[in-house]
């Protein structure tokens, strides 16, 4: 019997993560994503693989908004 390794129990913790849904694939507008890394390009993006057409893209992680105390008045 095979176990899953570390890396593969955590991108399918984090691809089920709730505050990732309704993120889609950019190529094909596939939504069967997984998670690939925490950081992408930069550390304010999440990559991403889409399991439909096999694409990887980096997702801004504050969808527009900023983290909490980026906000300067």
């Amino acid at each position: 019997m095979t176990h899953p390794s570390r890396a593969l129990r955590q991108r399918r913790i984090h691809s089920a993560d709730p505050d990732f849904a309704g993120v889609r694939c950019p190529d094909c507008d596939g939504g069967d994503l997984e998670v690939v890394s925490l950081f992408g390009g930069a550390a304010s993006e999440i990559l991403f693989r889409c399991n439909v057409c096999a694409s990887c893209f980096n997702w801004i992680k504050w969808q527009g908004a900023l983290p909490p105390g980026g906000r300067r008045s």
